[in-house]
């Protein structure tokens, strides 16, 4: 019997939603991701580590996602988006409590979370999500691939010179964030 090997590939993207307003595919959006996706699984890639576990997954943050992350706009943004949460959460507990609503458990929940991400965004990943998953794949834990340069399905480009500028401005995105040549990319 041959043995197979199991691969976990994670991909992840979103259009560029930087100066699209806020909701419902505005900055909310890619917010609303960094706080329930992306810095989740670094938290939990980090507590695997920890606990001595190499997770060796792959990860594909492709280049318009990898470049909004990084954007000042939305590190601040972001900031303003979660104390927004926190005190929405907070107001909700309060009322809740108030009326005696079983809710009000769930509320300070979620006050909690969005109270953590903040903390761990400004402070454990000093407000650089792209450079927590660096640190990450510099240390061997996580493979990060990329894909052409705005997520475009390549067959129906049309012209070669198109899928060759998103092939090359997908690697050169990586270089910049991830500080060498991509290994793996997401077609």
């Amino acid at each position: 019997m041959t043995r197979g090997k199991l691969v976990f590939v994670l991909h992840s993207h979103l259009p560029y939603v930087i100066a699209h307003g806020k909701w419902p595919h505005g900055m909310d959006w890619l917010n609303e991701a960094a706080a329930e996706t992306y810095m989740p699984i670094l938290k939990v890639l980090e507590k695997l580590i920890s606990e001595g576990i190499s997770p060796k997954l792959t990860i594909g943050l492709t280049p318009i996602l990898s470049e909004m992350l990084a954007d000042d706009t939305f590190k601040d943004e972001f900031n303003s988006y979660l104390e927004t949460k926190i005190e929405a959460a907070a107001q909700d507990a309060a009322e809740f409590y108030r009326t005696g609503d079983a809710r009000h458990d769930l509320a300070r929940l979620w006050e909690n979370f969005y109270s953590e991400m903040r903390e761990y965004f400004n402070g454990g990943l000093q407000r650089n999500i792209p450079g927590a998953f660096k640190r990450l794949q510099d240390e061997g834990h996580i493979e990060i691939i990329t894909c052409a340069a705005t997520h475009g399905y390549l067959p129906l480009l049309g012209e070669d010179t198109a899928v060759q500028a998103q092939i090359k401005l997908g690697v050169e995105t990586y270089r910049k964030h991830y500080g060498r040549e991509p290994r793996g990319i997401w077609l």
